[in-house]
């Protein structure tokens, strides 16, 4: 009766959140119109239009961003994004506008469809509601369609890229992240996941897969416009040089935002730092996830290496922690009640959703406005909850890893 009451209970609280969710989406469209699309999407759309009146789409970045480090202006992603946006470009900001919001809301339920085929069954009615719930209201979901952004498709390619992954495709889901990566470089830090069994060293079909494909999308990019391989000089380095900026949850912007409030205080510079973390969390990740046999660990494997994605990253904003979604979604199975792992995630869940309109009020209550001497490190805290969230669910992975791992390094998997 219990066990009854509860799915029952999971049920509704999904249905309410499925219609918060299309209530928000209906009133963004009706009131599309009125807002200010100049920022995000008008960045992307108005970078289409360069293309199309063959423009440079990173001079206003450039103009305004001159500097070593990347400022929050103007269109920075790979010109593959700028392209698919080219046929939207001869439409007006907020008819395109319009119809790419439809398109990420597609994405948002085809992800859904997808990752519900995936793990569906190996989890029970009442935990696979509780995730469709916890997914509709989670806030950086409704930031990055609030900003029309690009990571709903982004997170759909990650679970297509899985699901090929569980069921022993690495040649799908290294061609999925190979085109990933030429959309958006992250998607290359899973790449590790390809390589964790002795059969995977001596066939790489994954591997060469995602080269493969990302060499090919480089290549028609270099074809169509001259602005390729601009990108990879002037705008990339940038990027790789991270921020300060408080939206930048990474470890590097923890890093430097350290640096400029105690100058001195680090022994290397920020960049090194996030640098050295970053081969230190891919390689733990990797070690853990060696020797991975069924399908349960398989999807524990990939979200553990997308958990570590951000952690990796030079650059990440609240709304790219979309594709934790993904990570909760894999990783569920293999999270025992009140067990560490289990706790780890449960906590991770509100300090990825919460945002700077949050902490940032918070640490200007708490007096922390022009830290400097002890008072840094509780603004550090207060203004980086996304990344220690992002540490809680990636650690959460690397529990349930090391808890789940079989006997043996690079062991071969019993089907094969």
């Amino acid at each position: 009766m219990k066990l009854r009451f509860t799915r029952r209970h999971a049920v509704f609280v999904a249905v309410l959140a499925a219609v918060a969710y299309i209530a928000r989406g209906l009133a963004q469209l009706l009131t599309l119109g009125q807002q200010d699309l100049k920022y995000d999407f008008g960045q992307s759309w108005g970078a289409g239009v360069a293309l199309n009146h063959g423009q440079n789409p990173y001079a206003e970045y450039l103009r305004v961003c001159g500097g070593v480090h990347f400022c929050p202006t103007g269109y920075v992603y790979p010109p593959l994004y700028a392209e698919i946006l080219r046929p939207l470009g001869g439409l007006p900001l907020h008819v395109a506008g319009a119809i790419w919001l439809l398109v990420m809301h597609a994405c948002v339920v085809a992800t859904i469809v997808v990752l519900g085929r995936l793990v569906s069954r190996s989890l029970s009615p009442a935990t696979t509601a509780t995730l469709l719930a916890a997914s509709l209201l989670f806030f950086p979901l409704w930031q990055a369609l609030y900003f029309i952004q690009i990571i709903p498709f982004l997170a759909l390619l990650l679970s297509l890229a899985a699901t090929a992954y569980v069921h022993r495709r690495d040649d799908v889901a290294g061609g999925i992240l190979g085109f990933g990566a030429a959309l958006r470089v992250s998607p290359l830090l899973i790449g590790p996941a390809l390589l964790v069994r002795r059969e995977q060293w001596r066939r790489p079909l994954g591997v060469a897969a995602m080269v493969a494909v990302l060499a090919l999308f480089a290549a028609i990019m270099a074809w169509l416009t001259p602005y390729a391989l601009f990108y990879l000089r002037h705008v990339a380095p940038t990027l790789a040089a991270g921020s300060a900026e408080l939206d930048n949850q990474s470890p590097d912007g923890i890093l430097m935002r350290l640096q400029v409030l105690a100058p001195g205080l680090l022994p290397v510079a920020a960049p090194r730092l996030a640098q050295a973390l970053t081969v230190v969390v891919v390689a733990v990740t990797w070690w853990l996830a060696r020797g991975d046999a069924d399908d349960r660990r398989r999807a524990l494997v990939f979200a553990a290496f997308l958990a570590a994605t951000p952690l990796a990253s030079t650059l990440t904003e609240p709304y790219h922690f979309t594709t934790e979604l993904v990570v909760f979604a894999l990783a569920a199975a293999s999270l025992p009640p009140r067990s560490l792992q289990w706790w780890l995630a449960l906590v991770s869940y509100p300090l990825l959703w919460i945002d700077g309109h949050v902490t940032n009020p918070i640490a200007i209550a708490l007096g922390l406005s022009h830290p400097s001497g002890w008072r840094i490190a509780p603004f550090l805290l207060v203004t980086g909850t996304n990344l220690a969230g992002a540490l809680a669910l990636w650690a959460a992975c690397a529990i349930a890893l090391r808890r789940t791992r079989g006997p043996g390094g690079l062991a071969e998997d019993p089907a094969e």
